[in-house]
């Protein structure tokens, strides 16, 4: 396991087994954007998330805006008993130079990490993916961790903070040339998932990079072409009112398929819960 002596313990084995984080960045106007992503411990002491390059807008976001969040809040595929809820807040840096070089790593990850889903591919079809493998890395160094032990988040959560004072990382530079079309988004949102996993952003907030947390979610509607959903979190966690996305995830037995819906936009305090809307990032 490579990872910094001076992570917190309780973290250091989640963050090696893990196999679904939710990543959450920021757009132009401040809202976070987030979807879940496996994540990987990189050899510099980051905790890396990767994105396609024909779909970059995940990487792009933290090119634009470093300030980022991980929440690790499942310990499906992990191999883990009653691991702890960890929020990481800190700096990005998006790698993309060496695609090469980017593939090739992304390769060996895929298949220490989830190689199981590859598992029986016919080698004709595993050569047709490699637009696919092409990856564009994150590189997230840790400013602040916020773990719940053993999962409960009815309880006070723990905090680490980086000693001293960090370099803030540098990203790539941007490519020249034009700049592709994003992907459609589908409107449909809701679903069978027990859980959400907000992320909001807020003036007021001690910490300028986004936050997240693991909440029940009611759908109003499942299903429907346009929602809204109530969103319960910890006490400990509640944000104040400001922007806001909430991604949901449904995943198949045995990761041979994954289902993912969110909602984004404008989020009022509320005693019960916070309402969120429906519009796609």
């Amino acid at each position: 396991m490579t990872t910094l002596t001076t992570w917190p313990r309780e973290a250091a084995e989640l963050f090696d087994r893990a196999v679904v984080c939710e990543y959450a960045s920021l757009t132009r106007d401040g809202r976070p954007v987030t979807w879940p992503v496996t994540p990987y411990v990189g050899a510099g002491g980051t905790l890396d998330v990767t994105t396609g390059l024909t779909y970059p807008d995940k990487a792009e976001r933290a090119r634009r805006d470093p300030r980022v969040a991980l929440l690790y809040s499942s310990a499906e595929g992990s191999g883990l008993d009653r691991p702890p809820v960890v929020l990481v807040q800190g700096r990005a840096a998006v790698r993309d130079a060496d695609l090469q070089a980017n593939t090739d790593r992304y390769v060996r990850d895929s298949l220490a990490k989830t190689g199981s889903g590859f598992a029986g591919m016919p080698w004709f079809l595993t050569k047709r993916l490699g637009w696919y493998f092409a990856r564009i890395y994150v590189e997230v160094t840790p400013e602040r961790i916020v773990w719940w032990p053993e999962g409960d988040l009815s309880g006070t959560p723990e905090v680490w903070t980086r000693p001293g004072e960090a370099a803030a990382p540098v990203s790539d530079p941007a490519p020249n040339g034009p700049r592709l079309p994003s992907r459609p988004s589908r409107r449909r949102t809701g679903g069978p998932s027990p859980a959400a996993r907000p992320a909001w952003a807020s003036p007021s907030s001690p910490w300028s990079t986004p936050a997240a947390c693991r909440w029940p979610c009611a759908p109003a509607r499942p299903y429907a072409p346009r929602r809204a959903s109530t969103c319960c979190c910890p006490r400990a966690s509640r944000p104040s009112p400001g922007r806001s996305a909430s991604p949901s995830t449904g995943t198949a037995q045995g990761w041979s398929g994954r289902r993912t819906w969110c909602s984004s936009g404008p989020r009022r305090g509320r005693a019960t819960g916070w309402p969120y809307g429906s519009s796609e990032p």
